[in-house]
C-alpha cells in the first residue's frame, strides 16, 4: 500500500464575506489561521482511491462533478474512486453560489482559487507516494451536545444533554516504514462552530489539526467530518449557547487535540487494504408546502427545478472499515443507524457537494431549525415530507448489500 499526501493553501487574500452564519455580516476582519485543502492518494494491489478535504462549509456539486470530470481525465482514475470531504468550517468563505447570500455571498474568483488549488494538490499527491502502513485508533469525543430541545412543546436550538449523540472517534493513520506518521484522517461528528467571530481560521478542527501536524511534522492531518447535523460544540452558559472567542475556540480545539491524542497511545488495529469496492445511489428528494412567513428575502430566487433535489450517496468499502459519504447536512441518528449495520463504517456528511439538511421524519413533524428554518436559506422548495426517512435508510441499506453481493461473487471465482 502506497500514499501520496499534499497540503495547499488556500486562505483569502482579498475581503470576502465569510460562510456559514445568517447574523454575521460584512467582509471578514482578519486571519488567525491559514486554512487549506488536503489531498490523499491511496494505492492499493487492486485499485485507488483519491481523498480530497477542503477547510470550508461544502464543496459545491456542480464544482464537484467539473473537478471530477478532470482529475478522471489527466489521471486515469474513476470518478467513483474520488471523495470531497468537507471540514463544514464556519470560518471561511462560501464556495457555492447555489444558496441565500445570508449563508455568504460566494466570491467567483475565490472559488476558481480553490479549483485551482485543487488540482494542484492532487497532481502534487499522485506523484509523492510512498510505501505506508496503516492502524485505526477508536474512542471517544466530548465536545459535542444534542442541539435540539423541546421547550413548551417547540423545538428550541439549545443544549439537550439528555438527547441522542454520537460520539465516536476515530483515527486512521498511516505511518511510512520506518514508523512516522505521515498522514492522519479524524472523524468525529461535530459541527465546527465554536466562535462567529468575523475572522478566517480552520476553527476548533483547524487547531487540532494544527497541533497534531506539529508534533507530527511529516504527518499532513485531515477532519473527516461525520453526520453531524443536530451536533454543535458544548459552549454553554446557564443552559444556552454561546458563540465563543478565538481564545475559547483555541481551547476547545486543544481539547479535541488531546482526545485524538489520547486514543492515539491505545494499541491500534493493523489493517491491510487489498482492494477497494465502490457504489453509488441518488435518492431524489420530494417536499410538502413552504410556510407562509418566510424570512429569506432572496429564497424565492433560488428555489431550482426539483430535478435538482437529489441525495447523492457513495459508498466505499476498504475491507476493515468503509466510508459513506453524502452530499447533506444529514442529522446524526442516521449515523447510528448506519453503524448498527456495520459497525466500522464512517458517515461522512458535507461530502462531494451540498445540498442541505436531511433530518429524521420526527424531527420534521417537530419542526426546529434543522426541519423548518434551514430549508430556506438552502432553497428547498418547502420542508421535505416525513417518507425522506424510510427512503433514506432504504437506499443506506441496499448501498451496502449491493457492496456485500458483489464481494461474495467476486470470492466465489
Amino acid at each position: 500500500m502506497r500514499l501520496g499526501v499534499s497540503k495547499k493553501n488556500i486562505t483569502p487574500t482579498t475581503p470576502l464575506e465569510l460562510a456559514g452564519f445568517a447574523h454575521r455580516l460584512g467582509n471578514y476582519d482578519d486571519v488567525y489561521q491559514d486554512i487549506y485543502i488536503r489531498a490523499f492518494w491511496l494505492e492499493t494491489k487492486a485499485n485507488d482511491v483519491l481523498l480530497i478535504v477542503g477547510d470550508f462549509l461544502w464543496w459545491d456539486d456542480n464544482g464537484v462533478k467539473t473537478l471530477k470530470r478532470r482529475i478522471e481525465e489527466e489521471y486515469n482514475i474513476p470518478q467513483a474512486s474520488i471523495v470531497f470531504s468537507a471540514t463544514h468550517n464556519h470560518s471561511a468563505p462560501q464556495t457555492s453560489q447555489r444558496f441565500s447570500i445570508d449563508l455568504g455571498r460566494a466570491s467567483l474568483d475565490y472559488i476558481n482559487q480553490v479549483m485551482r488549488t485543487t488540482m494542484q494538490c492532487v497532481q502534487q499527491a499522485k506523484f509523492c507516494s510512498e510505501r505506508v502502513e496503516l492502524y485505526t485508533y477508536a474512542g471517544e469525543s466530548h465536545i459535542g451536545v444534542n442541539r435540539r430541545r423541546s421547550v413548551d412543546g417547540e423545538v428550541c436550538m439549545m443544549p439537550n444533554n439528555s438527547g441522542s449523540i454520537d460520539r465516536d472517534l476515530t483515527v486512521s493513520q498511516f505511518k511510512t516504514l520506518d514508523g512516522k506518521p505521515r498522514a492522519m484522517w479524524i472523524h468525529h461528528t461535530c459541527h465546527p462552530t465554536s466562535t462567529d467571530a468575523n475572522v478566517v481560521s480552520g476553527e476548533y478542527t483547524g487547531v487540532c489539526c494544527e497541533k497534531l501536524e506539529e508534533q507530527f511534522p511529516n504527518a499532513v492531518v485531515a477532519i473527516l467530518q461525520g453526520f453531524s447535523g443536530d451536533i454543535r460544540p458544548n459552549l454553554v452558559d446557564e443552559g444556552e449557547f454561546v458563540k465563543g472567542t478565538i481564545v475559547e475556540m483555541q481551547d476547545l480545539g486543544k481539547q479535541f487535540f488531546q482526545e485524538v491524542i489520547n486514543i492515539c497511545e491505545s494499541e491500534g488495529m493493523a489493517c491491510d487494504i487489498q482492494d477497494v469496492h465502490t457504489a453509488h445511489e441518488t435518492l431524489p428528494m420530494t417536499f410538502g408546502q413552504p410556510r407562509e412567513d418566510v424570512e429569506v428575502p432572496d429564497w424565492p430566487d433560488i428555489v431550482q427545478d426539483q430535478s435538482a433535489y437529489n441525495i447523492e450517496l457513495h459508498y466505499i468499502d476498504f475491507g476493515s472499515f468503509q466510508w459513506l459519504a453524502c452530499n447533506a447536512e444529514v442529522v446524526h441518528e442516521y449515523g447510528l443507524f448506519l453503524k448498527r449495520l456495520k459497525p466500522n463504517l464512517l458517515p461522512l456528511g458535507c461530502a462531494n457537494g451540498m445540498v442541505g439538511y436531511i433530518p429524521t421524519a420526527n424531527q420534521i413533524r417537530s419542526g426546529g431549525y434543522e426541519a423548518d428554518e434551514s430549508v430556506y436559506y438552502f432553497g428547498y422548495p418547502g420542508p421535505l415530507t416525513t417518507d425522506i426517512q424510510s427512503r433514506f435508510e432504504d437506499k443506506l441499506h441496499s448501498l451496502i448489500v449491493k457492496i456485500n453481493e458483489t464481494k461474495e461473487q467476486e470470492s466465489s471465482w
